[in-house]
């Protein structure tokens, strides 16, 4: 795009906002001369706490930021994280008189300013105040300079290190945890920044900037870098660790830029570079560069990508499990690299983009790699993520209220993010969405980028008015719920449609405007036909010569919508007997889940399972089958199942075996599969069932799979799971849970026994032992100590180890939680 076309689409975008204003103005003036009074409603009837969140307003800073230069010390041995930061301000006020930043996570040692004298500081519990004693003008120059020790804000973890060492530090990448600084650096700011981060030479530092370099010194090695020299500043962090623990045989953390033979590791850094060659084709990413990717496990939950660095949690790795979700995790985090880097958002209003683009970038890999069963088994999975969410709270995927931009990165964001792109590229082809990214990329080279742009430039890709599209998905809350009922003209000639929308909800339109695919069919043959449905109650007329056995909406999944108490399950299935495509199989077979299933439909359900469509069709299937017990119909088909199909479709269809535990048959066949397969995902099928099917077997079944040394964890954990119900006594479960907590497991697993000693929680040796994990644990596994203890009465002692831990902890997190335990 050229910068002449930029200025049309700027252009073009003035206009539009005019004609918009202008049109707004008239219909409100109308409005108010011509409407009878209307009585007063309640403006928030929703009662979730994202509505009651404070509005963001913009920063009324008096000053601007230029420039930033921090330098990090790292003393692992000792736990001290000390920095100094110096900052270049410019006064945009008239004058300025006073500067206040927070310290709620930093300790001050020292503050100077360079051409000013600093009349007074107060520091209180989250912010400190200089007093000037000299004013500064507007457009003066100020120069600070901060010594601090840093509290809380970063990660640190001591690994297996016995003196409690740290062996990893690193800053949180997420929106708005930029506290381990002192000093507000605004989304908004335009800076440049430089940051050095200095540790033992045994450590090694990886920075999200460009541009990096080493200098090592007596015995330390610094690593600086630059950051956002043509933007706003984004994802300023670093990850530290200690050489030994990335090339150590146990691989807590793992580099991909250093040697690592490990499987998982191998077939991540197989899977990055396959990822960025596909992003590369579509998207102007640069040559691909794996050194930036950093893989470790445990402590956090979620991925998170920053400009040049993105970290993944080891539980992301290609498993062969779940391929298209493993796929989709790790590309969404490749994906992320690029639009943090060329697509600086304009605020904390837009931060769905941050989520939906990347996501919607790994849906289309996914497409591409697997097919496109995985790609709808990945959509349709963020699809239900939201609808479960949206029965709890609706929101605008824009909006402004928070106590914390983080609240923004929920399953709105990222579901209904990701089908409002869907839903375009469904009915105009995905090859227009690169084309729109690349444009938006160059608005991104210019400045901050926003959901309006984002709408400028798909407009102008498709030559189409998209406003009321974007009112409707993206400035606006919920989605259609749509009941529908049809019936036979009296002439025979036409089938007479009504559907009704009937969502509800603050911000909630009370009619949506799309397209809707109608499917009919009857003894002649299947009919689609699209209409377009515009208002609260649409009546439709769609020519048929027989009466339809039945009559569905959207057969092929495009649109974002939920039925309402209209839809028959027989319809879908004779849906999935007529309609031999995969998606058509893939969209009923999940809808089918949502309804009831019975015995009646099995009949009509074997055909298609034993066609063997796709592992995910299969699936969904399995599980509509598994809900039909005690049928022993159901069963014979969930043995045959398990006989003679691949290893995961083989594994659902086990594991649903431990819904009939009066079958003998059922009860052999997982018992010949705990003793003879090797396939984790199975043998955790096998477990899981047979402790259902036999209680006689449970504990046996259950300890073998504790304490045998070549279990894996995905069937020791599944065993964990099940040995709360197991018809053992007390001391039985006691012994078994405290083997657990050996450091030689993974820190899931240790989780879940920490989770399940609560029911021996006045034990003191088990209370004892429980706390004596601290000094070696994850972030993750600290948070899981802290919750075995919040709901209980401490002793002085516990009261008083506590307290300790929260003088000196330095996770933001961890010290909120060893606050609340106190309380």
């Amino acid at each position: 795009m050229t910068k002449g076309a930029i200025k049309a689409v700027f252009g073009a975008a003035v206009k539009k906002f005019a004609d918009t204003v202008w049109r707004l103005c008239v219909i409100t003036i109308l409005s108010c001369l011509l409407a009878e009074p209307a009585e007063a409603q309640d403006p928030v009837p929703s009662e979730h706490p994202l509505f009651s969140r404070p509005i963001q307003e913009a920063d009324g800073s008096k000053w601007d930021i230029q420039h930033l230069r921090i330098h990090v010390f790292i003393d692992p041995v000792n736990h001290v994280l000390r920095g100094e930061a110096m900052f270049d301000l410019v006064v945009t006020d008239t004058t300025m008189e006073m500067i206040q930043f927070p310290t709620d996570a930093v300790s001050i040692g020292g503050i100077s300013l360079f051409g000013s004298d600093i009349d007074s500081v107060d520091t209180s519990i989250d912010v400190s105040v200089l007093a000037l004693s000299d004013p500064r003008p507007s457009d003066s120059l100020v120069g600070i300079r901060i010594d601090f020790d840093i509290n809380r804000g970063l990660y640190t973890v001591p690994l297996g290190s016995s003196s409690g060492e740290w062996t990893a530090v690193w800053t949180s990448f997420e929106p708005g945890n930029r506290a381990w600084i002192p000093f507000d650096v605004s989304v908004e700011d335009w800076l440049t920044a430089e940051l050095r981060v200095s540790v033992p030479i045994p450590w090694r530092v990886f920075l999200a900037g460009e541009q990096q370099w080493d200098i090592e010194s007596d015995g330390y090695r610094t690593t600086a870098s630059l950051f956002a020299s043509s933007g706003p500043l984004r994802n300023l962090g670093f990850f530290a660790v200690k050489e030994e623990e990335i090339t150590s045989e146990d691989r807590r953390f793992v580099v991909a830029l250093l040697p690592d033979d490990s499987p998982p590791v191998n077939e991540a850094r197989i899977s990055i570079s396959r990822m960025e060659r596909f992003f590369t084709q579509n998207l102007g990413m640069g040559e691909p560069d794996s050194s930036r990717y950093i893989l470790f496990p445990g402590p956090r939950t979620a991925s998170s990508s920053g400009a040049g660095l993105s970290f993944l949690p080891f539980d992301d790795l290609p498993a062969g499990l779940h391929p298209a979700e493993e796929d989709f995790q790790l590309a969404k985090a490749v994906a992320s690299r690029w639009v943090t880097t060329h697509l600086p958002l304009s605020g904390w209003t837009d931060i769905w983009m941050a989520e939906a683009l990347p996501s919607y970038m790994a849906a289309l890999y996914v497409q591409d790699r697997h097919g496109e069963d995985a790609f709808l088994h990945v959509m349709w999975n963020r699809r239900d993520e939201y609808l479960v969410e949206s029965r709890m709270y609706l929101r605008p995927l824009v909006w402004d209220r928070w106590n914390h931009p983080g609240e923004l990165l929920d399953a709105h964001a990222t579901g209904k993010g990701i089908w409002v792109l869907h839903m375009l590229g469904e009915a105009h082809g995905t090859e227009f969405i690169w084309e729109a990214l690349n444009d938006l990329a160059l608005l991104g080279k210019a400045g901050t980028v926003s959901t309006e742009e984002l709408r400028i430039v798909l407009e102008n890709v498709l030559e189409l008015d998209l406003i009321k599209y974007f009112d409707q998905w993206v400035y606006a809350a919920g989605h259609p719920i749509l009941d529908y009922a049809y019936d036979v003209a009296s002439n025979q000639e036409s089938i007479e449609l009504t559907i009704d929308q009937i969502q509800e909800g603050y911000l909630v339109p009370s009619e949506f405007s799309f397209e809707v695919e109608v499917e009919s069919a009857s003894l002649v043959g299947v009919d689609r036909d699209e209409f377009l449905i515009d208002e609260r109650r649409s009546f439709l007329r769609l020519p048929v010569s027989l009466r339809p056995q039945y009559v569905l909406l959207d057969p092929a999944g495009k649109l974002l919508f939920e039925y309402g108490d209209s839809l028959e399950p027989t319809s879908i299935v004779s849906s999935l007997r007529r309609n031999t495509s995969v998606r058509s199989r893939y969209v009923g077979s999940r809808r089918l889940l949502s309804g009831e299933v019975d015995a009646s439909m099995l009949i009509a359900l074997r055909p298609i399972l034993a066609e063997r469509t796709s592992p995910y069709i299969d699936r969904n299937l399995l599980e509509g089958v598994s809900r039909m017990a005690p049928s022993s119909s159901a069963l014979r088909e969930l043995l045959s199942v398990a006989k003679d199909t691949t290893a995961r479709t083989r594994a659902f269809a086990i594991q649903y075996l431990g819904l009939f535990p009066g079958s003998s048959d059922a009860r052999r066949t997982a018992f010949e599969v705990a003793n003879s397969e090797s396939d984790p995902h199975m043998l955790a099928a096998a477990v899981s069932a047979l402790v259902r099917l036999d209680s006689t077997l449970a504990w046996p079944v259950l300890r073998s799979a504790l304490v045998t040394e070549s279990t894996g964890d995905i069937v020791r954990r599944t065993a964990a799971q099940l040995l709360l119900d197991a018809p053992v006594g007390d001391d039985e479960k006691l012994d078994a849970f405290r083997v657990l907590l050996d450091k030689k497991y993974a820190d899931d697993l240790r989780t879940d026994a920490i989770f399940s000693l609560q029911n021996w929680s006045d034990d003191r040796d088990v209370r004892k032992e429980i706390l004596s994990l601290w000094a070696a644990s994850s972030v993750q596994l600290r948070s899981s100590i802290l919750s075995f203890f919040r709901s209980m009465v401490l002793s002085e002692n516990e009261r008083e180890l506590i307290l300790e831990w929260m003088d000196v902890e330095p996770d933001p997190l961890l010290h909120r939680l060893l606050k609340s335990t106190l309380r």
